[in-house]
């Protein structure tokens, strides 16, 4: 099967995901991009953690769990849209620690997933 379809699948599960995280935050914190910030923080970890393993693991893994699932899990995209929409509205320290959460956050626990399947 070609690497591209083992992306689109992976993407697809990975964007569907996505979608479900971000309408449960809307719903617990409609005011706050919560949504994005759990999809990147959670998505950071799970490439790091993944990282150490990849070769031993069958080829096909990494279009489909780190390019496809996790590239369309992660939302760097709408991130960034955040952070200027807040901007935009003149919600300038709101602004900042979205863009520090998900800056600072997202290294570290990407470093800490690496972290942890090293010492596996």
């Amino acid at each position: 099967m070609s690497e591209w379809i083992y992306v689109a699948m992976g993407g697809a599960g990975g964007s569907l995901l996505r979608y479900a995280v971000t309408l449960y935050a809307l719903s617990i914190a409609d005011n706050w991009p919560l949504g994005t910030a759990v999809v990147n923080g959670l998505g950071s970890f799970l490439i790091g953690l993944s990282l150490p393993f990849l070769a031993r693991l069958p080829v096909f893994v990494h279009p489909l769990l780190i390019v496809g699932f996790l590239g369309g899990f992660t939302t760097m995209s709408s991130y960034a849209g955040d952070v200027v929409k807040l901007i935009a509205e003149q919600r300038y320290g709101t602004a900042a620690g979205v863009w520090a959460l998900g800056a600072i956050l997202c290294v570290a626990l990407c470093g800490l997933g690496y972290a942890v399947a090293a010492r596996a």
